[in-house]
């Protein structure tokens, strides 16, 4: 998990100053490094958690000509069969990172980039000489993105809305309207949240500022296929095939990877097709709400290690206000069993 953050000044140059706080605010997303890119209008910054090419990933990172100034958060799981591509097709790559491939993939194919990609992301390319911001978001919105118009046209962006809190041009306000589906649902199951001008870009969409004028536009819709005629044993062989060369996928790391898991069926699953080095179960001091002993029985049964960390009640209720501050989303949940860093 990364975290990126910028803006696109409504007038006049981008204020470095501006852009420190907002990295400051989701700092916790990337604690191996931050970088910043501030030129004309534009301030794009990066948190990183180094997961791939821990030596020569760090961001934004630059195009061959230095046009394109990208920040990126999430993985692209294809990136070594694209980056074969594109250096068949005479692109010279510097590093072995997967944002490499976001820049030289936006060279050769521009927004018809987007579907090629496997992976979980959310980035945003500046163009230099066009003098155009692109950002993009993942078919199922797996990684997050919000953003934000101001009053003085300046338009804010990040992986988090807390990050917006300290921009001068942004104004905190409730979005009293959606309360009462707040209340309902604890979730928005549309693109606004509960600030007031703040959105998140949904998934499978993209977002693009040029002259001043923001516009969206989707670039994948999932479309289903009804088949008729499968056996249940072909649907189940189908569907564990798809499961584990998703766990396949994954496990792509130039780290150690771990699981959460749990006494539960998903979590258990993921764990067996994924072997990670080590996983981390979470125990509580009440037998009803402990998972603990199935997890353990089942690390044992897989030959992976498992670290459990028991909770006591008060330690529960303590936590409860840095939980609040750190969900940071207004949609739905979206939940991942399987991690690409098994740091503790």
């Amino acid at each position: 998990m990364c975290g990126i953050a910028g803006f696109i000044a409504g007038q006049g140059a981008a204020d470095a100053g501006a852009l420190t706080p907002m990295l400051a605010r989701i700092a916790h997303r990337g604690p191996d490094g931050q970088g910043t890119f501030v030129e004309g209008p534009a301030a794009l910054g990066h948190c990183r958690l180094a997961i791939i090419d821990l030596a020569g990933g760090a961001q934004p990172l630059y195009s061959e000509d230095k046009n394109l100034v990208i920040v990126f958060n999430g993985e692209i799981y294809n990136y070594k069969a694209l980056t074969a591509e594109l250096t068949a097709l005479g692109h010279c790559f510097a590093t072995r990172t997967d944002t490499e491939v976001l820049l030289h993939g936006w060279e050769q194919w521009g927004r018809e980039l987007l579907p090629r990609l496997r992976g979980m992301f959310a980035f945003a390319l500046w163009d230099r000489r066009a003098g155009t911001l692109f950002c993009a978001r993942d078919m199922f919105g797996i990684k997050p993105l919000y953003y934000c118009r101001c009053a003085d046209g300046t338009l804010l962006f990040a992986s988090e809305i807390k990050a917006f809190l300290d921009h001068p041009s942004f104004e905190k306000r409730l979005n009293e309207a959606r309360l009462p589906d707040w209340l309902s649902m604890e979730y928005l199951p549309d693109r606004e949240t509960l600030f007031a001008g703040v959105y998140e870009l949904p998934p499978a969409h993209t977002l693009c500022w040029q002259n001043g004028r923001v516009t969206l536009q989707r670039y994948a819709a999932p479309r289903f296929r009804v088949q008729r005629g499968r056996s249940l044993r072909s649907w189940a062989q189908a569907i564990g095939d798809a499961l584990a060369d998703s766990a396949a996928a994954h496990r792509i790391a130039d780290v150690e990877v771990g699981c959460f898991l749990s006494g539960g069926v998903d979590s258990a699953y993921i764990t067996a097709l994924a072997r990670p080095g080590r996983t981390y179960t979470i125990s509580y001091a009440e037998p009803r709400y402990d998972e603990s002993f199935p997890a353990r029985a089942l690390a044992r049964s897989l030959g992976v290690r498992n670290r459990v960390r028991r909770i006591s009640p008060g330690e529960f209720w303590d936590a409860v206000p840095a939980v609040q501050y750190h969900m940071g989303s207004s949609g739905p949940p979206r939940v991942s069993c399987c991690s690409s860093s098994s740091r503790p």
